[in-house]
């Protein structure tokens, strides 16, 4: 099981001191008050703390960070483009459930056979919504709405789905 959940990304330096601009998944939720420490992905599996000292929100995908540390836009060069996570169980407290990113981390299951854990949520130009799955090394795309999700199970974190006939092996044959 997962510890962190990625919720963004590091795009560039702004100004000289460092700060860093951050795009991030969370839209109103952004904890800008609440987030003592943001881990970056080092390699697979390697997560480094950094500690903000200011956060000021830019617009609901964006937000400007200054990190403990990093003094200078030299500095801030060394993390650009590098994926940012908190823990799990932070992350559980911040997103709402009407957030499409309250998902990530759940299971998901059709019938009695769990696909894996949704990892990323792809939302569609036209609102359709796609997780994210991997399933021993492979991607999969399953699509989440009203047709296929047949149960959510908030406590035990899973999605129940019933997905078009065919759709799993189409991932299967590849």
């Amino acid at each position: 099981m997962r510890e962190y959940i990625q919720i963004g990304k590091i795009e560039a330096a702004y100004g000289l001191s460092g700060e860093v601009l951050v795009s991030h998944k969370l839209k109103e939720a952004f904890p800008k008050d609440k987030l003592s420490t943001i881990f970056i992905a080092k390699n697979k599996n390697s997560y480094i703390p950094y500690f903000p000292s200011s956060i000021k929100i830019k617009n609901t995908h964006k937000a400007y960070i200054k990190f403990e540390d990093i003094n200078s836009k030299e500095e801030a060069h060394a993390i650009l483009r590098k994926e940012i996570f908190i823990p799990k169980k932070e992350f559980e407290k911040i997103a709402t459930r009407e957030s499409e990113w309250y998902y990530l981390g759940f299971k998901v299951k059709e019938e009695k056979q769990i696909l894996g854990e949704i990892s990323d949520i792809i939302v569609l130009p036209q609102g359709q919504l796609l997780a994210q799955v991997f399933q021993e090394e492979k991607e999969l795309m399953i699509p989440l709405s009203e047709q296929t999700i047949t149960d959510l199970d908030d406590k035990n974190r899973i999605i129940s789905v019933s997905l078009p006939d065919g759709l799993l092996d189409l991932y299967n044959e590849s």
